[in-house]
């Protein structure tokens, strides 16, 4: 799990890290502090509950806490779209004691609404909402009117070409000096790459984002596109 921020507007400082989580807090530079948490829970029912362990160890805190990522598990039946009925197994019911004794909150998404999909066709097709992001009583009264808005689900094989080719030079230092001069290099060659090559890129990218957008919004309305 990798996680970046502009260091000219925040600090960072890592509290815990395991597989599943990084929790750190977040400093502003107006001096505000927010407890940040990305998540990839794992498949394992009792796995997951070492997450639930470790999140649930700063849930007292007063500033302040977001917990977004990938739970890899469904609250309720909206949650889902084709397949198998939604039952609230033992998963279903940790996360929802994990929320009300830690008094975390379920934002609201705007479409698309789900977040993966199996990418089967016909009856086999199931849409599931499995990444969500979770707020404290603190953050509500911090954000006006949080909301959660999912992205197009977009696959490119333009940039993973350009990133290799930039990843694979050589590089002096430790292992993190190594890894940030990989990073520069990589940013530097997309810079000039889109500069010199595709002066509308960003013009197609939003016309593209906007017609994969419309055609999630569909299948998931429709069931499926025709």
């Amino acid at each position: 799990m990798l996680i970046l921020w502009n260091s000219l507007i925040a600090s960072f400082t890592v509290l815990k890290s395991s597989s599943q989580t990084v929790i750190g807090e977040l400093t502003l530079s107006n001096k505000k502090r927010w407890l940040v948490a990305p998540v990839y829970g794992s498949n394992d029912i009792y796995k997951r509950r070492l997450l639930w362990k470790d999140l649930g160890s700063f849930s007292d805190i007063e500033f302040p806490f977001i917990i977004r990522g990938d739970f890899n598990c469904l609250l309720t039946q909206n949650d889902k779209m084709g397949g198998k009925k939604f039952v609230l197994n033992q998963g279903a019911q940790d996360i929802c004691a994990f929320m009300n004794q830690g008094d975390f909150h379920n934002i609201g998404v705007i479409s698309p609404k789900y977040t993966w999909c199996n990418n089967k066709k016909g009856g086999g097709h199931i849409f599931e909402r499995l990444d969500r992001c979770l707020l404290n009583s603190s953050a509500l009264e911090s954000i006006q009117i949080p909301v959660v808005r999912h992205l197009a689900k977009i696959a490119s094989y333009h940039y993973p070409i350009i990133v290799a080719n930039s990843w694979n030079k050589k590089t002096g230092g430790d292992a993190f000096q190594c890894l940030n001069l990989k990073f520069k290099s990589a940013m530097r060659e997309v810079f000039f790459w889109s500069k010199a090559k595709h002066i509308e890129l960003n013009t197609l990218k939003e016309q593209l984002k906007k017609e994969i957008y419309d055609l999630q919004i569909e299948e998931e309305v429709d069931g499926g596109l025709s």
